[in-house]
Order: C-alpha cells, then sequence, then structure tokens
C-alpha cells in the first residue's frame, strides 16, 4: 500500500475506538495515515484501508452482507460456528471498480473469552502496512495477552 505524492491513506472504520485511532498515530511514524475518523463521503469505493471491529464472526458476516460485498461475507464465514478455534482478524484485499487495490481488515473483539486489544488491533495494520502483509509476523492476540 502507498500514499502516492505526499497523500495519505484513505482509512474507512466502523467499530473502533479511540484506543485504536491514538495507536495508530503514535506507531505511524512516516504519517501514512489519515487520522481521526473519515469524511462523511469516504466508502468501501474510495478508501484505501477499511478496518471493521464486530463482537464476534456471526455480526462481522452479518455486517458485511448488509454491505453486499461478497468476498467479504466469504472471508469471515468459516469463522462464524467455529467458535475458540477462529483467528482475531482476517484481512481480504480487494480490487475496486476503478482498479485501486483496498485492504479490509475485520476483528473480533472477543478469542477464546479474552478481550482483544484495539491497541494490538492498530499495531497489527501498521506492522502490515510499513512491511507488507507478507513479511509481517506480528500478532494482534499475543500483543493483547501480553497487554493483560
Amino acid at each position: 500500500m502507498q500514499a502516492l505524492n505526499g497523500e495519505r491513506i484513505h482509512t474507512l472504520y466502523d467499530g473502533i475506538g479511540n484506543d485504536f485511532l491514538f495507536e495508530l498515530q503514535d506507531r505511524d511514524v512516516g504519517n501514512l495515515f489519515s487520522y481521526g475518523l473519515p469524511p462523511p463521503d469516504r466508502t468501501l469505493l474510495n478508501a484505501d484501508l477499511v478496518v471493521v471491529v464486530k463482537e464476534d464472526w456471526s455480526a462481522a458476516k452479518t455486517f458485511w452482507q448488509g454491505v453486499g460485498v461478497q468476498p467479504l461475507v466469504d472471508g469471515v464465514s468459516p469463522y462464524v460456528d467455529l467458535g475458540n478455534g477462529s483467528p482475531n482478524v482476517v484481512m481480504t484485499q480487494l480490487t475496486s471498480l476503478q482498479g485501486q487495490s483496498v485492504r479490509v481488515y475485520t476483528f473480533v473483539r472477543s478469542i477464546l473469552g479474552e478481550v482483544q486489544e484495539e491497541r494490538c488491533m492498530a499495531r497489527l495494520v501498521v506492522n502490515e502496512t510499513y512491511l507488507g502483509p507478507q513479511y509481517s509476523d506480528f500478532n494482534a492476540f499475543t500483543c493483547s495477552q501480553a497487554l493483560r
């Protein structure tokens, strides 16, 4: 993911709190991300990065069904019935109608009965943005355990 010509990454969020936003800003040493809540006209069609946090995978599936983007529904569907055996994040790479790459992160708030820290969610997003998902070994679940 790149910020071209000094532009920032256009972000879109749903379900995040201040802990996520503050951590994102603290960890973004290159000042790539746009901070705060996105402008009202920001949509999935004009975002570079989307972060969604839901209570569980069933709620995430329902959310993405409402948005109507089948690859995102398909990405979280396998985890709805897994319960404790599921991951805490699903990252999906989409291509917009304009041919632009959009990275979508779907997180859940609790795994194995343990609340997941939004700070760790933000760290994962920053780490994968700077290094690339294929080179990042950051684990938000392990991070959340360490912060407790």
